[in-house]
């Protein structure tokens, strides 16, 4: 599978949604928050999609309107079709938490729901049977680094062995 879900991705495309990515910068209108990473490859899709080439120059403002116009249709289809069975009383304080190229993280209070979507042209459907609940979850991972060889002084002692210094203190 191709890095950004891209059907038939090409290298150069996949390097050109990075770089597009890397240049998103500035805050989600709706949310007054910076965009996450998947709203900006959200922005870069939908402008790869629509010009059916990497190669066009494209502002940053292009990008962010086009997004924004991507995120107006996905929330206006939202509202109307609100399940309060599932998720989002209508009338409740729900919101878009982000949005991918298959489903939107819509949040409710202090729940929040992964809801898969289609999008043909400009018609948003969900598929609420696929609707589930979920968590945020952040992980911190250890950077993995080459090892850096320490050298440690050594002392001699009188019987021929050594003595290790750590820090200016002799251990035996």
């Amino acid at each position: 599978m191709s890095p950004y879900g891209v059907p038939n991705e090409t290298k150069e495309q996949t390097q050109w949604i990075e770089k597009c990515v890397n240049s998103i910068t500035g805050n989600n209108k709706r949310t007054g928050k910076p965009y996450t990473k998947g709203e900006k490859i959200a922005i870069c899709k939908v402008q790869l999609k629509k010009t059916g080439t990497s190669e066009e120059a494209i502002s940053e403002e292009s990008l962010r309107q086009q997004f924004n116009d991507f995120e107006d249709r996905v929330w206006k289809a939202l509202s109307p079709e609100l399940r309060p069975d599932i998720c989002c009383s209508p009338g409740g304080n729900h919101y878009i938490v982000d949005i991918f190229e298959t489903y939107v993280i819509v949040a409710e209070g202090d729940k929040m729901y992964k809801l898969p979507y289609n999008m043909s042209g400009e018609e948003v459907t969900f598929d609420w049977s696929n609707a589930t609940e979920v968590e945020r979850v952040t992980s911190y991972e250890p950077v993995q680094q080459a090892e850096i060889p320490m050298k440690v002084p050594q002392i001699p002692c009188r019987d021929g062995g050594r003595v290790r210094t750590f820090g200016g203190r002799t251990l035996s």
